[in-house]
């Protein structure tokens, strides 16, 4: 192979060595996009659950989750109160398993 011949090969193995690294970096560019995208989502995520969590601590704390509405169920005689004071009591179940 003459000179020139191996110098032209090697300027187009360099050629396609350059494309193929910029296409490679264009990816990985892409993907660090991405990557940040998903970890801003995490991480409001995150902070949502952390205002839930103390919106379910507050509703926890509250007086009305510390009542034994099981008595008043049981000693109440009006039929639509003593279903809607069984409403709350489920609502009072319902946040102990959430805990």
């Amino acid at each position: 192979m003459a000179p020139s011949e191996n110098l032209q090969s090697l300027m187009e193995k360099n050629q396609s060595l350059i494309e193929e690294n910029e296409k490679l970096s264009r990816g990985l560019s892409e993907a660090a996009g991405q990557t940040a995208q998903m970890l801003e989502r995490i991480i409001l995520t995150e902070q949502e659950n952390e205002k839930m969590n103390a919106k379910l601590e507050q509703l926890q704390q509250h007086a009305v989750c510390k009542l034994d509405l099981q008595k008043l169920v049981e000693t109440v005689e009006d039929q639509e109160l003593k279903e809607n004071v069984e409403v709350i009591r489920n609502l009072q179940q319902v946040l102990v398993q959430l805990q």
